[in-house]
C-alpha cells in the first residue's frame, strides 16, 4: 500500500518535511495499523535490498514532465560506454558492494536467531529471502542494463520480422 501525504500548512504552505521525519511517520502509521489488526510494516528500502538511490524533487518532477536533463546527460554518458564497448569502474561500487554485504549478514544473524528459536520455517524463508534480493547496482549500471535489454528486445523484434 502507498500513502499520499500532502506536505502543506493550515495557510496552504508547502511544508518541508525532512526524510528523518517522513520515516518516523511511516514506522507510526504501520505500528498503528498492526493496532487495528492490519498486517503491516515499514521496512526501509536499504532493509528490503533496493539500491537505486532516490532523487532530489527536482529531478524527480523534471523526469514525470519528461524534460529532465539529469536523466538525458546519463542516459548519454552511459551510451557513450557502451558504444565504446568498455565503462569505468564506479567510485560507488564499493560502498555499495559492502553495504550489501552488511545487509546479508544482518538478515543472516535474523534468521540464526528464528533458528534459535525453533522457528525453522521462518528462518529457511528469511535465508530464501536473502537468496532473492537484487543484485546491488548504482545507478549507471541501472540506466546500463535497461539499455542493453531494451536494444536486445528491439534486436528480437526485428529479427522476428524479416523471419
Amino acid at each position: 500500500m502507498h500513502a499520499v501525504i500532502k506536505a502543506v500548512s493550515e495557510q496552504g504552505r508547502r511544508l518541508n518535511v525532512k526524510q528523518a521525519t517522513l520515516r518516523e511517520w511511516r514506522g507510526e502509521f504501520a505500528r498503528h495499523l498492526r493496532e487495528l489488526g492490519v498486517e503491516a510494516n515499514a521496512t526501509s528500502r536499504y532493509a528490503r535490498g533496493q539500491t537505486t538511490p532516490r532523487k532530489s524533487d527536482g529531478i524527480y518532477r523534471a523526469a514525470a514532465r519528461g524534460d529532465s536533463r539529469y536523466w538525458q546527460q546519463q542516459a548519454e554518458s552511459v551510451a557513450r560506454e557502451l558504444v565504446k564497448g568498455q565503462w569505468p569502474p564506479e567510485a560507488a561500487t564499493p560502498r555499495l558492494l559492502a553495504s550489501r554485504q552488511r545487509l546479508e549478514g544482518y538478515w543472516q544473524e535474523v534468521a540464526r536467531m528464528l533458528d534459535t528459536q525453533g522457528q525453522r520455517e521462518l528462518a529457511s524463508a528469511t535465508r530464501q529471502f536473502v537468496r532473492s534480493l537484487p543484485q546491488p547496482r548504482t545507478e549507471r549500471e541501472h540506466i546500463r542494463t535497461f539499455m542493453l535489454e531494451h536494444a536486445r528486445a528491439a534486436r528480437d523484434r526485428r529479427h522476428e520480422l524479416t523471419r
